[in-house]
């Protein structure tokens, strides 16, 4: 399997797992004090997986941008040239989306450990 399918797999994945937890939490329409706690550490984990697979998603662009830049300097002909450029452009576009689809998690990810911060919040002034 290549990288950018795996890296795909990934995305999905983590998309999957994202609207389940909110499914889940969100059913009943109403969040509960320890549903915002178990929300808040989960979310903890999985941004720190979010950074992960976006460091790697970075590495794989970064790696065809090298390659392609390396057979570009020895490149003469401009109109090969400009068919590598054309090429790597579309090599790196598929990469460039999965890096949007997981900086658009880590947004959520964001809201949603500020909701749950601000029901924390509130749940230990309803307890105190």
């Amino acid at each position: 399997m290549a990288e950018i399918d795996v890296l795909r797999q990934e995305v999905q994945e983590f998309q999957e797992r994202w609207n389940s937890m909110v499914l889940d939490i969100t059913e009943d329409f109403k969040i509960t004090c320890e549903e915002a706690r178990t929300v808040h550490d989960w979310l903890g984990r999985e941004r720190k997986a979010y950074a992960v697979l976006k460091k790697r998603i970075n590495l794989q662009i970064r790696t065809i941008r090298n390659d392609y830049e390396r057979r570009l300097t020895e490149e003469d002909n401009r109109t090969t040239a400009k068919a590598q450029r054309v090429e790597r452009d579309l090599k790196i576009q598929p990469l460039k989306a999965l890096a949007l689809a997981v900086d658009e998690l880590l947004l959520k990810g964001d809201e949603m450990k500020l909701r749950a911060e601000r029901l924390i919040e509130q749940c230990k002034g309803d307890e105190g």
